[in-house]
């Protein structure tokens, strides 16, 4: 239970007073009840005395990183990586662990980050699909049309735009991005599974 108390220290009165020139000094007590005995009564003076102390000017506090705990990034010293790279392709342990000391630094403000951010924000989701003109030959013409059609519904039924968007980043930071096409006659979607899952 917190409670702020406020206490008139002096007060100042101008010549001639108006609303918006008044001009009052308060001392701001907050009290904090720990348990039935104890009160705590610390000034706003005290508070802001201790906050400037414990402020870092250079601002080295980065964004949270939150892990699934399930393998440990470890120390990482020449020889750690020198042992995580030793047959890593065939031990998805190691690879979990590389991927998650590469999403470590991407997190934090070196060159691994500043390139991931870099791919991220410079993504081209544009695209063109080029085909095979048929300008002489009706039948192939047609059909050529009917194929441009169903490409197209299907780029949209599978939103290429935020596939590519998400992929190229991904594949980036973990060397691979696995996807898995599901559907039936009319509608399609596409899943990403992550490491350790497929």
């Amino acid at each position: 239970m917190t409670n702020i108390l406020t206490k008139k220290k002096k007060e100042s009165i101008s010549p001639t007073p108006s609303p918006t020139s008044q001009s009052e000094d308060f001392e701001v007590i907050i009290s904090s009840k720990t348990d039935d005995d104890t009160i705590i009564m610390t000034s706003f003076d005290e508070m802001l005395s201790s906050a400037m102390k414990s402020f870092d000017p250079e601002n080295k506090k980065y964004s949270t990183y939150l892990s699934d705990g399930s393998v440990s990034t470890g120390q990482l010293t020449p020889a750690y990586i020198e042992t995580l790279a030793d047959g890593a392709q065939s031990d998805i342990t190691k690879i979990l662990t590389i991927n998650n000391i590469i999403r470590k630094r991407i997190n934090v403000d070196d060159i691994i980050g500043r390139t991931y951010e870099s791919l991220e924000t410079n993504i081209n989701t544009e695209f063109t699909l080029s085909y095979k003109d048929f300008k002489d030959q009706r039948n192939k013409t047609i059909a050529l049309d009917e194929a441009k059609t169903i490409i197209d519904d299907f780029n949209e039924l599978i939103n290429i735009r935020a596939l590519l968007r998400k992929s190229v980043p991904s594949s980036y930071a973990e060397g691979t991005y696995i996807m898995y096409l599901r559907g039936d006659k009319d509608n399609y979607i596409v899943d990403y599974f992550p490491l350790g899952v497929a």
